[in-house]
């Protein structure tokens, strides 16, 4: 019980960290350049916070975040810890150690069970757009 309220505050303590740096980058000054002749003058915009209609539900909202790569970094990391606890947990109850769990898990994630069986969740959260290395091919 302690762990879960520990894991609980942690999730907490880094939502709030991320909601406020959120909030922050929404009020970054920029300063862009208008080219007139030779001449430069910096002009100063203000960011537009981001602002949810009272119509729009929560559900919505996260499919429109949802596109941006640090959010599908973040989804990503919370797929794989949890679906690695979950596993690790089953096969410790099964008397195997917990990292034969982890490695079913990882199996289970990648596109042979998760892709085959849930294609669409697959292409959502381990989508081959955010790749960061190039191909080899």
């Amino acid at each position: 019980m302690k762990k879960i309220l520990t894991y609980i505050v942690l999730i907490g303590v880094f939502t709030s960290l991320s909601w406020y740096v959120i909030e922050k980058g929404n009020l970054i000054v920029r300063q862009s350049q208008n080219f007139s002749g030779n001449q430069s003058i910096p002009i100063v915009d203000k960011v537009k916070p981001v602002v949810i209609n009272a119509q729009e539900n929560i559900f919505d909202q996260l499919l429109t975040n949802i596109k941006y790569p640090l959010s599908i970094l973040l989804l990503q990391v919370i797929v794989i810890l949890f679906t690695s606890r979950i596993f690790g947990f089953i096969f410790s109850k099964l008397g195997q150690q917990t990292v034969i769990g982890e490695i079913v898990a990882g199996i289970f994630l990648g596109p042979s069970i998760l892709g085959w069986l849930f294609p669409e969740l697959f292409a959502l959260v381990f989508s081959s757009q955010f790749v960061c290395f190039p191909s080899v091919f």
